[in-house]
């Protein structure tokens, strides 16, 4: 489940749009969802890459909860915790996001005993999505000044789990880093 000891490893790349594109394309075509996201796409596919049986995906919750208004000041944030119903492809992400409230499990999650004697796995990853943050959140727009990056930071010494994040790579550009303590960045 953790990686305790392991050193994490960091990947960062670029998505490719023409490929984010055909993803897009083929998860919809069973006419289930009308759309999946890329974060549907990225999320689904760590996570099983990684053979989870937990999946969390953060999540903004301006807008989705009454009270929090776009423009409210704060860290509004949280992460829905999935299983493999929930995150086993890009269309049961969107479906489980389309619905409220939220059915995030579609099994139940694996018990301490369970867990601690190897009975059940609790492997899991984290997938969560900055790419819209400092484009389209209100931030505060500064005269004559133009975003070219917004880079996640993290310390490596902190990261005991497989971690994915989208980021605003550039203008009209998305990248991901990725830190890993148990699947390699061909994964």
């Amino acid at each position: 489940m953790l990686g305790l000891g392991k050193k994490p490893k960091c990947a960062a790349f670029h998505l490719d749009p023409n490929r984010v594109a055909a993803a897009k394309a083929e998860a919809v075509s069973d006419g289930k969802v009308p759309y999946v996201t890329t974060n549907d796409i990225l999320a689904s596919g760590l996570f099983n890459a990684r053979g989870a049986r937990i999946g969390m995906m953060g999540m903004d919750c301006r807008e989705k909860m009454e009270g929090i208004p776009r423009d409210v000041a704060g860290n509004y944030v949280t992460a829905l915790t999935r299983d493999p119903v929930t995150f086993g492809s890009p269309t049961a992400v969107r479906r489980m996001l389309s619905s409220t409230p939220y059915a995030t499990t579609g099994q139940p999650l694996p018990g301490c005993y369970g867990w601690a004697f190897a009975k059940e796995s609790a492997n899991f990853a984290m997938a969560t999505n900055w790419s819209s943050f400092g484009q389209t959140s209100g931030m505060v727009q500064l005269q004559g000044c133009e975003m070219v990056i917004h880079l996640p930071v993290l310390n490596p010494a902190n990261c005991v789990f497989d971690l994915a994040i989208l980021f605003a790579s550039g203008r009209g550009k998305v990248g991901v880093l990725c830190w890993t303590v148990s699947i390699d960045e061909d994964s």
